[in-house]
């Protein structure tokens, strides 16, 4: 049975796909000539640090079947369980009751009364993405199709975006983590069907254009 402590933090969760140890070098034990992640090749040795890896090293763990596909992963980190249901071409998959009966981080976290957002660079309507975490923890989902937040009943946030971090996927990491750092500047409180959930102002510690407020009756015409 998971228990929440009676003061709640906020959980901020960065899912980075491709990103594996075999970017650090040679002798980091990766397979790289230069130094690419070097701020995460030393956030290893930090004291409350947690790394897993399969040989004692750096070489990061085994594969297990049914997670080593976008969707797949997701489930796996947030649920705990392997993807394995037949898919479709590209390893898509889509179902109104997304892998009922799994219980995942997002639904511990909405039984608790969190407000749960998924940020995406790329459209989560690839491999029924947005499907998972609407079924399992009721998030809001931002990506490219869907770039605004919702900061109260009456009023959303919304950024353009940049022709220049556009992409055939969506926009870049740099944009949507600029994205994330201004939403999490944001003051937000409003009741949730468990509660009233707050989302904490982080400091921002570089300029990003500010998110323009649009009115809610916009939002419906988008």
């Amino acid at each position: 049975m998971v228990k929440a402590p009676e003061k709640r933090r906020n959980l901020l969760v960065i899912e980075v796909e491709s990103l594996e140890t075999t970017m650090f070098t040679r002798e980091q034990g990766g397979a790289w000539e230069h130094d690419v992640i070097p701020d995460l090749y030393r956030m290893l040795f930090d004291e409350d640090a947690i790394f897993f890896a399969s040989d004692g090293g750096t070489r990061g763990t085994q594969d297990a079947y049914g997670s080593t596909w976008t969707t797949a992963s997701l489930i796996a980190n947030t649920a705990g369980i392997p993807f394995k249901v037949p898919v479709g071409m590209n390893n898509s998959y889509h179902s109104k009751n997304f892998l009922r009966g799994a219980y995942s981080l997002g639904d511990v976290l909405r039984d608790f009364g969190y407000r749960n957002v998924l940020l995406s660079g790329c459209r989560t309507t690839f491999g029924g993405v947005a499907e998972y975490f609407t079924c399992h923890g009721n998030y809001e989902i931002v990506d490219p199709l869907n770039l605004r937040f919702r900061a109260g009943a009456e009023t959303y946030f919304s950024r353009p975006i940049p022709k220049s971090q556009k992409n055939e996927w969506g926009f870049s990491d740099e944009f949507t983590f600029d994205v994330a750092k201004d939403f999490l500047t944001l003051r937000v409180t409003f009741p949730t069907s468990r509660g009233i959930c707050s989302s904490a102002p982080l400091t921002r510690t570089s300029p990003v254009t500010p998110m323009r407020r649009i009115p809610k009756e916009a939002t419906r015409e988008a």
